[in-house]
């Protein structure tokens, strides 16, 4: 049960840190450079991870912040995912059901942290 509290509290942070990444963002989006902050609209959401923006400015805070969103939100999401058999039970159909579940939840957290550490504009 600790590990689902734990998702919990990252998923909690991934959207704290997110928000806070969109909000210091220096603007600017692939079809309008000239844009002074973050457009939910206009701009990807892996935007918030560049190190530099489209019209050249530094992003290395919002870049740092959104790292640590979706690091940790991947982390805590296996961690979740790894102990889901045991919270299931034993049952035949449960336990088909929390493995293939189990899997594709790791695979996800897996997916999170690769995003984190692969910033478009630096490993396209």
């Amino acid at each position: 049960m600790r590990n689902f509290n734990l998702a919990v509290i990252g998923g909690v942070q991934y959207i704290f840190l997110t928000f806070v990444s969109m909000i210091i963002y220096p603007g600017s989006t692939y079809h309008n450079p000239e844009t002074g902050s973050y457009i939910f609209t206009e701009n990807f959401l892996s935007d918030l991870g560049r190190t530099v923006v489209y019209n050249g400015a530094d992003n290395s805070i919002s870049a740092t912040l959104f790292f640590l969103a979706l690091t940790t939100a991947g982390i805590t999401n296996i961690m979740m995912f790894y102990s889901l058999p045991r919270v299931l039970g034993k049952g035949q159909w449960t336990s088909k059901l929390a493995t293939s579940t189990q899997v594709i939840g790791i695979l996800s957290g897996i997916g999170f942290i690769g995003i984190a550490w692969t910033p478009c504009d630096l490993l396209y």
